[in-house]
């Protein structure tokens, strides 16, 4: 609140009054900006350096050292159950997940708070016959009666819980993405270990073959047939060979390393556990798939959302407080304002979070079908 005392009648002192006025006002003005800046934080420049984050990959054979490691040793080699770890914790597409999740809490955190006030600065003087300097100021809140803030923190909170959610089943597929890949690697490099084998043993036939030829034991038809079979079993292998080499790229990849890494990996598939799987109705079966409980936190983004449509079509309530000086003296003023919610009343938007929740329900449902089918 601004309080000005009156000036004394007369030319000259009005003069010097409204001089005087003048620089209170620039001085209460500025201090006001100065006041609201102080607390508003500043930008810092974080560039992107893409070449560091490569170095960052390319060393982290150094960063894996044994002696940093106990029971995760990757001198003996890496075995299923180390890559799944490698690969949820440096895995591309779910550092990506986590960072959205990052966003989601920093929109949770910050959800709900109250409009900043704003500032109203006004002045005038009679320019003939001149007279004193007039100033006025108000400061003008927005009071959250409608419960709009409470609203948007539920659909901040509820965005944050499914975004985890996302990270929880992107961390599952991933899992599951690196256990197919690594029974695909497997298998080739089982298959090739076998073909070289009879490669190995075809090489072997076909040169006893060849001796037998020359002493005229066998047709050259019959040394011939071997040596189509020899050609076939060794394009097998290169194939093979081939698919191994591709299969171990992609492990690399889900780990979150480049290909051609210095890491031996050690064939292996996943022991499944013996025991009879339990039992699980319908509703339990599917509250125990990921996609299903991501799809419904979803929905209850969805539900949030509709409820905070729903509280912006009523009002909040403008207060405003200030005072003003002029030459009867110093007076108070309050303002209040309040939009009437006639015409628009925020109808697009509602209709559309009411038919964006019917569509979260419908994937959440249809996923749910699906698990149980």
């Amino acid at each position: 609140m601004v309080s000005l005392a009156a000036p004394p009648s007369g030319r000259r002192p009005q003069q010097n009054d409204s001089d005087s006025l003048r620089s209170r006002a620039r001085v209460i003005g500025w201090g006001l900006v100065a006041a609201a800046t102080v607390s508003c934080q500043t930008y810092e420049r974080d560039p992107l350096d893409i070449a560091a984050r490569l170095d960052a990959v390319a060393s982290r054979s150094t960063r894996l050292a044994p002696e940093t490691a106990q029971a995760f040793d990757l001198t003996d080699g890496i075995t299923l159950d180390e890559a799944e770890v490698m690969a949820l914790v440096y895995g591309a597409d779910l550092r990506i997940a986590r960072a959205e999740a990052g966003v989601a809490a920093a929109n949770a955190r910050t959800a709900g708070r109250w409009v900043d006030p704003v500032l109203g600065v006004n002045g005038a003087e009679f320019l003939s016959p001149s007279g004193p300097f007039e100033f006025g100021a108000m400061v003008n809140f927005s009071l959250p009666v409608s419960g709009r803030l409470k609203a948007l923190e539920s659909q901040a909170d509820a965005s944050h819980r499914a975004a985890l959610r996302r990270v929880w089943a992107q961390e599952w597929a991933y899992r599951n993405d690196v256990r197919r890949a690594w029974i695909e690697w497997t298998i080739a490099v089982e298959r090739g270990n076998l073909l070289r084998t009879v490669v190995e043993q075809f090489t072997t036939i076909e040169a006893v073959a060849q001796r037998l030829e020359k002493a005229g034991a066998i047709r050259s038809a019959d040394r011939r047939l071997l040596r189509i079979e020899l050609v076939g079993r060794q394009t097998d292998l290169a194939l093979v060979e081939y698919q191994v080499a591709d299969a171990e790229a992609r492990l690399f990849g889900l780990m979150g390393l480049f290909p051609g890494a210095p890491f031996e990996l050690v064939p292996g598939l996943p022991v499944n556990d013996s025991s009879a799987p339990q039992a699980l109705s319908h509703g339990a079966l599917a509250q125990s798939n990921p996609e299903v409980l991501t799809l419904a936190a979803d929905y209850e983004v969805a539900e949030q959302t509709l409820a905070l449509e729903i509280t912006k079509q009523y009002p909040d309530l403008g207060l405003g407080l200030g005072a003003s000086d002029d030459i009867d003296g110093t007076r108070a003023e309050i303002g209040l304002s309040i939009p009437l919610p006639i015409w628009n009343r925020n109808a697009r938007r509602i209709e559309s979070a009411r038919a964006n929740r019917e569509l979260a329900r419908m994937r959440a449902e249809s996923a749910a079908e699906g698990v149980v089918r």
